[in-house]
């Protein structure tokens, strides 16, 4: 089963509250919210609904699951139980994406990420409609649902800079977007196989990559001493890095003069003088004399 006229219906209703919860919330963000970037903040709002619908329809998926491993029920025969509440929350999530990326394009486009804007709603458009919606399988997609939680604390703390706790976030981040999300993963990987559907346990594990990556981050900027040092290179001081180039034309020839007029350098020059003098004096006076003159005159000369 693909799309069915109830499940355009949802997408249009959720199409219709997210866009009117935005511009609503928008008006009273602006009036009492504290915020370091309005358009930041207001970017933030449809995050809030949206983590609130994810995270209690995750809670439904969890319970089912419980149930059903207590009465028996294998895990691979939840997994294409397709109830209804699993399916409408798969059409609320399209809605989020189209909705999301339209108003942000519209409204404040400086705020567009888009590894987390254009290519993740796509990818998610695709992976909803051709992998979850068409092979019922939204009952899956429902047990990821929690993951979202830690997006209402940080959605709130960028519209209400006050109301930010990012060591919550933090952890919340851990235990549910990465051990909880271990755990979904394992039981939808497991049980469906990876071979015969490649696009849904690639999507799985891919975004559990991304929160581990996404965690890290956070957490290195948090802890002390976890930043990555720079170099003794990148480190020094401007000085030290200039006292290796060149020496300018201007340095040279200054340097060249200081040379010349040096003690050292006149009184080579001196002795130079004084020779060549000699030599001069002594080329004169052999010229009029007689050959053995000229031979013991030239062995005066020093060699």
């Amino acid at each position: 089963m693909f799309l069915t006229r109830v499940d355009v219906a949802v997408y249009g209703l959720c199409c219709a509250f997210l866009t009117t919860w935005i511009l609503s919330a928008r008006v009273l963000v602006r009036k009492y919210a504290s915020f370091k970037s309005e358009s930041r903040a207001c970017a933030w709002l449809v995050a809030v609904p949206t983590s609130l619908v994810m995270t209690s329809a995750g809670l439904m998926a969890i319970l089912d699951l419980v149930k059903g491993v207590q009465q028996g029920v294998l895990v691979r025969e939840l997994l294409f139980a397709e109830p209804t509440y699993a399916r409408w929350l798969c059409c609320y999530f399209l809605a989020h994406c189209h909705v999301d990326l339209v108003l942000a394009y519209a409204l404040w486009p400086k705020e567009i990420d888009m590894l987390t804007g254009p290519i993740h709603h796509g990818i998610y458009t695709v992976f909803l409609l051709f992998c979850i919606l068409r092979l019922d399988l939204s009952y899956g997609f429902a047990l990821f649902g929690v993951d979202e939680f830690p997006n209402v604390l940080l959605a709130v703390g960028n519209i209400h800079t006050p109301w930010r706790q990012d060591w919550t976030f933090g952890i919340t981040w851990l235990v549910l977007r990465i051990l909880w999300h271990t755990v979904a993963m394992f039981l939808v990987v497991s049980n469906l196989g990876f071979s015969s559907y490649f696009f849904v346990c690639f999507v799985s594990i891919g975004s559990f990559v991304m929160h581990i990556w996404w965690w890290w981050g956070w957490l290195s900027s948090k802890i002390p001493g976890m930043k990555k040092k720079k170099s003794p290179a990148q480190t020094a001081p401007p000085s030290s890095k200039t006292e290796k180039k060149e020496i300018s034309p201007q340095t040279q020839n200054s340097a060249s003069v200081s040379v010349a007029v040096s003690p050292e350098n006149s009184a080579t020059a001196a002795l130079v003088d004084g020779v060549r003098a000699q030599k001069a004096q002594a080329e004169t006076a052999g010229a009029s004399a007689p050959p053995s003159e000229k031979g013991e005159g030239a062995r005066l000369l020093p060699s």
